[in-house]
């Protein structure tokens, strides 16, 4: 049994809840994992599971986070409070990518980690495709509040449109 199938079932066994899915291209060498993480309570599960299949199936652990470009969102900002929040963004982003690698380290995962500007649907397919990420594991809710009203969930879309298998965990 290849180890896409290996780990469809593993978490079909042990995590029925969680929203499987796999689109099975099996390469046979090392399982490139991509963790999409936002610093909220269902990223964190969400690196609870990479962690356990990074470990399990002795897989490279990659961390990414998504910071929002606040000047794409509105032109009409004084320059100087853009900046302003550009750097709270850049901050919180560089904290939740520290804290996330942190909390893997201490689980015994080593893992790489980038932060990177724009969608957060688009940068992670991009990163995933990029990386040749066999599974993107993602929480099924982030920190999008109003902006999943508008632009839907990002899990959803990366579900949708990824190339990969994605592991959404609830």
């Amino acid at each position: 049994m290849d180890q896409t199938k290996r780990v469809m079932l593993y978490f079909i066994q042990k995590y029925h809840p969680d929203v499987l899915t796999f689109k099975v291209n099996p390469k046979g060498d090392v399982m490139n994992i991509l963790l999409a993480h936002d610093g909220s309570e269902h990223a964190d599960k969400a690196l609870d599971r990479a962690a356990e299949v990074a470990e399990k199936f002795n897989a490279e652990l990659h961390v990414i986070v998504v910071a929002v470009q606040w000047d794409t969102i509105s032109e009409a900002l004084y320059v100087d409070m853009q900046q302003s929040i550009e750097e709270m963004i850049r901050k919180d982003a560089r904290n939740t990518l520290e804290t996330a690698l942190s909390k893997l380290s201490s689980k015994g995962v080593k893992a790489e980690g980038v932060i990177e500007w724009g969608r957060a649907q688009d940068k992670i397919l991009e990163k995933a495709e990029s990386m040749k990420a066999d599974l993107i594991v993602i929480g099924s809710r982030g920190h999008h509040g109003i902006s999943k009203f508008f632009l839907g969930s990002v899990s959803s879309e990366v579900a949708e449109h990824a190339k990969c298998d994605v592991l959404v965990v609830k």
